[in-house]
């Protein structure tokens, strides 16, 4: 049973390697030069189709696709 268990967990790694979930916030810089999130830009993983938009905080989560 053991054995069979670690044979599952060493199979199911390259899986758990590819699964990435990316969060993070955009902000930008206002006339006051003060930082404040930016609601509603666009964040795309490079040369795929995958992304997202940030929220009202500028907070966006996004899995990284593949």
């Amino acid at each position: 049973m053991k054995t069979k268990f670690l044979i599952f967990l060493l199979l199911s790694l390259p899986a758990w390697l590819h699964a990435q979930h990316i969060m993070g916030t955009v902000y930008e810089i206002n006339k006051e030069g003060k930082q404040v999130p930016l609601e509603g830009a666009n964040v795309l993983f490079p040369g795929t189709a995958a992304g997202c938009t940030t929220e009202a905080d500028g907070v966006f989560h996004l899995n990284k696709p593949g």
